[in-house]
């Protein structure tokens, strides 16, 4: 037992009282995944078009990471999911959205060079039209 009235506590009476863990143990967090987005959901896209090097992570309205990572510039990206979607711009003025076929101006989120903002609502969402072949 540590008196817990002691400043002076030694790193062997510290140890005394953890359990013993393997070092090569990892333990991850037992999240259950979103189920994956399919044809027959109700979504909607934005579209991102990169004129410089930039940073992005969106999150669609259920929670799906749809991106996190760096994206050069130059780059074209479509991404599907179900409005309203949350986004994280780094390097923002790099970087051009268009949302329901318009282009839409995050400028107003502009804190320095990010840019944090909702998109859209889920009114949005459409089922995409499924053509059958019989």
């Amino acid at each position: 037992i540590i008196d817990n009235t002691k400043t002076d506590v030694s790193l062997e009476e510290i140890e005394s009282v953890l359990p013993e863990l393997p070092l090569d143990e990892v333990v991850e967090p037992s999240i259950p995944p979103l189920p994956p987005l399919t044809a027959d959901m109700p979504q909607t896209e934005v579209m991102l078009e990169f004129r410089e090097e930039s940073w992005v992570e969106i999150y669609d309205n259920a929670g799906r990471r749809l991106i996190y990572e760096l994206v050069p510039e130059n780059e074209m990206l479509m991404l599907q999911g179900e409005a309203p979607f949350n986004l994280f711009l780094g390097n923002a003025e790099g970087v051009m959205v268009v949302y329901e076929k318009a282009s839409f101006d995050h400028s107003l989120y502009l804190r320095g060079e990010v840019a944090r903002f909702s998109l859209g609502d889920t009114a949005d969402n459409k089922t995409p039209n499924i053509s059958e072949e019989e």
